[in-house]
């Protein structure tokens, strides 16, 4: 598992709707290897499912963006790598 990015600050203010608020924190992680069934709490998830990035569901928020990014960023960087953009002695040098 890799730490992708924590997401804090301004953005990420929400009043709910029974009035609450808060400044939420959210950490991103890359996992390689899940195993184990996802489970619905009852009362803040309406459904759970994983999508490919080629076809995430209509209506995601610029706040969902934002946990997504930095994967797609490392994606493209490891995509430099693999075309010969970069390689570790260039970066180390």
């Amino acid at each position: 598992m890799q730490l992708l990015g924590i997401h804090s600050g301004e953005d990420y203010y929400f009043k709910l709707a029974n009035q609450d608020e808060l400044y939420s924190v959210t950490a991103v992680y890359e996992a390689g290897d899940v195993r184990g069934t996802m489970k619905k709490d009852g009362s803040e998830s309406i459904d759970l499912r994983y999508f490919s990035l080629q076809n995430l569901p209509k209506g995601v928020t610029d706040e969902y963006l934002s946990y997504i990014t930095p994967y797609l960023e490392r994606l493209l960087t490891d995509k430099k790598y693999e075309q010969g953009g970069m390689n570790d002695d260039s970066i180390h040098k």
